[in-house]
């Protein structure tokens, strides 16, 4: 080699000579991508040194596991009920908001109260369950256990992390407004009354007819007023009525007995039926329309005697009011011409409402022998055949 020119590289080292003695060579290492720069030896780069491994620091925190939540069921004590979530003895609208919160992960609810939350039973807390909360509130069905006392060791419908987890980003569920049912229409009682003793629920029904939305009500025979007194709740915009009879819901036109053009009112509420006249073998009625005022029940009758003085073989009273449903019901026989019968409906002084019979049919052969229609006449008890009138019997 010329000193001063190029070095040569023997076993991996590199050797430049600097002089013409024994020491002018200079022995270096080369850097990798630094070729320029000349180092000077050393023991490890000669390889006398002995070089002791060394372990890296790690760029990254250790990892460690997460802690597990808590599942183990956690029993309600004391005198829960369902619905009390939040613990103050009382259900109210303050536990759905809290059912809600924990639904939307804002604030879970204890393990302890869970179960009371769980009210529809089906083993998850959800905003369901609030809502069934708030309609018991405003006393709606909620098909729900809420309200209802607690029982048993029940697991938590949806278990709490240990931790409350970070609020989420995404937008809390609403909050439900509690269902309402629309409100009934008020309403007010509307009565026909009557001392027409034919003129009853037995057989043909009475109605009342509103002319303007065409519904028909059906008219109630009420037994404890007098004398023929029935009636029907009616809505209060019901003004415009007629009234008329039938055997099934019909209208003023298909039914029988119409009376047309009536006005009532929550005030003038009650239909007078009178008795107009005849045309042929029907009856014309007329009304007036009046404030329904309770008249006071006269003495009645329930046991009635018959003289048969005709010598019919059997006696029989056919009624048209009164429970009598115009049905021919036989006497028992007393003793001599004496027959009675015990009315289950006793019938109010001054009340025609049946007559007497021979026979049980009603064909028209069955009607020769019969009395007329019969009015009760008190203090007398005991109807007499062969004269139309009344006596008193006394056994």
């Amino acid at each position: 080699p010329i000193r001063g020119g190029k070095a040569i590289t023997l076993a991996g080292k590199t050797h430049k000579l600097t002089s013409l003695t024994s020491s002018g060579w200079q022995v270096s290492t080369e850097v990798p991508g630094q070729s320029s720069t000349v180092v000077q030896a050393t023991d490890v780069t000669k390889g006398n040194a002995v070089v002791q491994p060394t372990t890296a620091k790690p760029t990254e925190a250790p990892v460690t596991e997460p802690q597990k939540e808590t599942t183990e069921p956690v029993p309600v004590t004391g005198d829960a009920i369902y619905g009390d979530v939040n613990g103050d003895s009382n259900v109210s609208i303050k536990d759905a908001t809290v059912i809600q919160k924990h639904v939307a992960k804002l604030a879970l609810i204890p393990a302890d109260r869970q179960p009371l939350a769980d009210v529809n039973g089906d083993n998850n807390i959800s905003i369901k369950d609030a809502t069934a909360i708030q309609k018991y509130v405003a006393k709606l069905a909620h098909n729900s256990k809420t309200g209802q006392k607690y029982g048993g060791s029940v697991q938590p419908a949806t278990q709490a992390p240990t931790q409350a987890p970070q609020p989420e980003t995404q937008t809390p569920e609403p909050v439900t407004e509690p269902e309402t049912d629309p409100q009934p229409e008020e309403t007010y009682t509307l009565y026909v009354k009557s001392k027409l003793s034919w003129l009853s629920s037995d057989g043909c029904e009475p109605y009342v007819y509103d002319n303007a939305s065409g519904t028909s009500y059906l008219m109630v025979q009420d037994l404890d007023a007098y004398p023929q007194v029935f009636k029907a709740d009616v809505p209060k915009s019901v003004s415009d009525v007629s009234f008329y009879r039938a055997l099934a819901e019909a209208t003023p036109e298909t039914g029988y007995n119409a009376v047309e053009g009536l006005t009532v009112s929550p005030t003038n509420n009650c239909i007078v039926i009178t008795e107009a006249g005849k045309e042929g073998t029907d009856t014309i009625l007329g009304a007036d329309v009046e404030p329904y005022v309770a008249e006071e029940k006269p003495d009645s009758i329930s046991t009635i005697y018959v003289k048969n003085d005709k010598n019919w073989s059997s006696v029989y009273l056919y009624g048209w009011g009164y429970g009598l449903n115009k049905v021919p019901i036989p006497l028992e026989k007393v003793s001599g011409n004496i027959w009675k019968i015990e009315l289950e409906t006793p019938i109010p002084n001054g009340t025609e409402t049946f007559l007497f019979k021979e026979t049980e049919g009603t064909k028209d052969s069955d009607w020769a022998n019969k009395s007329e229609n019969v009015t009760i006449d008190l203090p007398n008890n005991c109807y007499v055949l062969s004269s139309d009138s009344w006596e008193t019997y006394n056994g």
